[in-house]
């Protein structure tokens, strides 16, 4: 079934009465299945979420996202007991072989530089080299071609159908990377609840190293 994603945007009182999430604004209230939720995002400092509702919210394997003051998805809550063999898949996750890891990497890059391609060709109604570039894609791509592929991407996708130019793609940089740093966390959220109800700690990764 296809989850809903909830946007609240104004001021609101969220609780739970018969596994419904009760939606009351000075406007109206309204009622909506908690199992059809997939993504909650809180875009307002005055919204009041119950525990109760919380806690049925993540039951269900719904992500919660708080917004920050710039409207940006700052953090999310997730069910971190979904599944009845999650310390054997833990552990499992935490002992995976470094060959296996490249591997993986390697699959993910030559997904997204092949859907890159796809998509570019379907708005620049262009032929492009991704499936190329794709098809160079190394274990654990030691050679980079997601850094190649995203500089070709980028430089190619216009703002505007009917014009040239390309996106100079910045973490903090002018519009419109605002509204993808949105989306890219919309999409981590996705990635990060379908990882957690499959009882895997979505904490470990694959490839990006940190502390």
């Amino acid at each position: 079934m296809l989850k809903k994603t909830i946007l609240l945007e104004n001021k609101a009182t969220l609780t739970a009465k018969n596994l419904q999430l009760i939606i009351k604004s000075e406007i109206r209230e309204s009622a909506i299945p908690i199992e059809d939720i997939g993504f909650l995002v809180i875009d307002n400092p005055e919204i009041y979420l119950s525990i109760p509702a919380m806690n049925l919210l993540i039951e269900n394997n719904a992500s919660v996202i708080i917004c920050n003051s710039n409207h940006l998805p700052n953090g999310m809550f997730l069910n971190l007991n979904s599944h009845h063999i999650q310390q054997e898949i833990f552990k499992n996750q935490i002992n995976t072989t470094v060959p296996l890891k490249k591997q993986l990497w390697q699959q993910t890059i030559v997904e997204k530089i092949t859907n890159q391609g796809i998509l570019l060709a379907k708005i620049t109604e262009n032929k492009n080299s991704f499936d190329f570039l794709a098809s160079k894609v190394l274990s654990g791509d030691s050679s980079n071609m997601e850094g190649v592929a995203a500089s070709q991407y980028w430089k190619n996708f216009p703002l505007d159908q009917s014009e040239g130019g390309g996106i100079k793609r910045e973490r903090f940089g002018d519009y419109p990377n605002n509204f993808l740093n949105y989306g890219y966390a919309i999409l981590r959220a996705a990635t990060a609840r379908a990882l957690s109800g499959s009882g895997l700690l979505n904490t470990l990764g694959i490839h990006h190293k940190s502390k």
